[in-house]
């Protein structure tokens, strides 16, 4: 047996002897570890004394390797594996419910829109607009432009328009605004909420013509008349509200399509001021005679 003579505690084959070039906070750490009764080494001895004893790194990095193995023996050391196990097991439990979870809305998604699909009732396309599947629409010529709005309460119930008694004419009131501005304003009100609005047309200054609701459903347009009409919003320049010559050739070419495919007559044509005494369309409403010499630019039916 040999003895330290600094720190007087017996040395044994079970601790390393210290070298002279230890520092002494190292050997103190080393004598209070043994006096508990604990492995000196596991307390961080060892790698301090490694780097400073550069000579016996050998076996020092040989002892740290040996505490390392001792870290999943014994029943502590199994406890520690068990615990690391079933956290694993936890979280891929976790991620395969989560994966199982998302694959089932999926495939609800996709069954939802198969069934609506082969109903053929709505179909819905990757720019989110939506056409009706009917006779009446496929009919619309091709110089109308089909931008059909989203199914909402606000803009596009979806309520069906059971028989066609009328069309009736409007002006958006909204001096300078294009055809394509006045059918976003419909669409974003299924957002926005403010009010409850839309046409099945609307004629831009430039003669452009959008259909913004199906033929065969109700829009927000006319009042007590929307459950048996066809709307038409016609932009304007100014605020006397008076149509463009291209806005008048398009309305004249649209009203004649809807004379000859409802089977219309003169009378059935109307302005919204015959409906609710409105001054829409204002220009034609103060000037009664132009629109009697508008309405005779229309070929109706014998």
């Amino acid at each position: 047996m040999n003895f330290d003579d600094e720190f007087g505690y017996q040395q044994d084959d079970n601790y390393p002897s210290m070298e002279p070039d230890v520092p002494q906070f190292i050997r103190k750490r080393a004598r209070e570890a043994t006096e508990r009764g604990t492995d000196w080494h596991r307390h961080g001895a060892v790698k301090q004394q490694k780097t400073a004893a550069r000579g016996n790194g050998a076996r020092f990095k040989k002892r740290y390797a040996r505490s390392r193995r001792r870290k999943y023996t014994g029943r502590s050391g199994r406890r520690l594996y068990a615990r690391g196990l079933w956290g694993r097991t936890a979280v891929l439990c976790v991620l395969f419910f989560l994966l199982f979870a998302g694959i089932l809305k999926a495939g609800s998604f996709l069954f939802r829109k198969s069934e609506k699909a082969d109903s053929g009732d709505v179909t819905l396309f990757s720019d989110n607009r939506v056409k009706q599947g009917n006779k009446n629409d496929s009919n619309v010529p091709q110089w109308v432009v089909q931008d059909l709005l989203p199914l909402n309460e606000y803009s596009r119930p979806g309520t069906r328009l059971e028989t066609v008694n009328g069309v009736v004419v409007h002006y958006v009131g909204n001096p300078e605004s294009t055809a394509e501005q006045n059918r976003n304003y419909y669409e974003s009100l299924a957002v926005t909420h403010e009010t409850k609005v839309s046409s099945h047309f609307v004629i831009g200054i430039d003669g452009t013509v959008i259909q913004c609701v199906p033929l065969d459903e109700v829009a927000y347009c006319s009042n007590n008349r929307n459950d048996d009409t066809i709307s038409i919003e016609c932009c304007h320049k100014d605020e006397g509200g008076q149509f463009s010559r291209e806005t008048l050739d398009s309305l004249v070419r649209l009203l004649d399509w809807l004379a000859d495919t409802y089977d219309l007559h003169r009378g059935q044509i109307i302005r919204h001021y015959d409906v609710t005494g409105k001054e829409c369309p204002k220009y034609y409403v103060e000037n009664p005679k132009e629109w009697e010499a508008f309405l005779d630019k229309i070929t109706f039916s014998p």
